[in-house]
């Protein structure tokens, strides 16, 4: 099967526009925006003696240690970026094996949307969750990058749901190019986008809120919340 990849050739995408969801259990903590004066050389340091007597910014920070000194960004908007590479899924994911983090996103905020409620309603209805409504942060981002395109291979196995190939090919892809760009598994014909390196974003912000509604079954539509009291 690695010869259906080793033909790829990297290209250049965006800079563009993008969009991610991610839960939001309690306020955020811009903790990489605070160290946008600090030299990186005393990041981990100052890390180590702040995560003595605060666990939840020890919880914010996750496991700098996964993401090399030259390839951290900081300043406004960075921890958005930061932790998808430093709080791993164990269990792993389409293109990470559970060993490193990936950043994903899509270029229209629909088919993040779609992405995250696929997950979201598989694990509700595996435990049998009552109706809830779910709160996520929309996260807005710049990507700019090396990449190799997916989009139009025929591989029937980026598609499916057993994710051993796509990690296989995120491996090969890694150490060569910054992100893949692929078609949508649960917004098909819309691309989306694993990024490997938190370089190749820049300028992240929350957007807004948007609330997922589980019915005890299935989520039946999403809704904007942008008021401000």
């Amino acid at each position: 099967m690695s010869a259906e990849w080793e033909a790829l050739a990297p290209i250049p995408v965006g800079p563009l526009r993008t969009y991610r969801l991610v839960p939001t259990a309690h306020p955020a903590i811009d903790l990489f925006a605070d160290l946008e004066h600090v030299s990186p050389a005393e990041w981990d340091l100052l890390y180590e003696l702040e995560a003595l007597t605060n666990p939840r910014m020890r919880d914010a920070r996750g496991e700098i240690v996964l993401v090399p000194k030259d390839e951290r960004v900081y300043g406004e908007g960075a921890s958005y970026v930061m932790a998808a590479f430093t709080h791993l899924n164990p269990r792993g994911s389409r293109f990470s094996d559970g060993s490193f983090g990936v950043y994903y996103c899509a270029e229209a905020e629909e088919t993040a949307v779609r992405e995250v409620a696929f997950h979201a309603a598989r694990f509700l209805a595996s435990t049998s969750e009552p109706a809830q409504t779910l709160a996520m942060r929309s996260i807005g981002a710049t990507l700019a990058g090396s990449a190799y395109d997916l989009l139009d291979q025929p591989w029937p196995w980026l598609r499916g749901e057993d994710y051993a190939p796509c990690q296989a090919l995120a491996r090969h892809a890694r150490g060569r190019v910054d992100l893949l760009r692929y078609d949508s598994v649960r917004h098909p014909g819309h691309a989306a986008f694993a990024v490997f390196r938190p370089k190749a974003l820049r300028q992240a912000q929350h957007l807004k809120y948007v609330e997922l509604y589980w019915n005890g079954q299935r989520f039946t539509h999403a809704a904007d919340i942008s008021l401000e009291l």
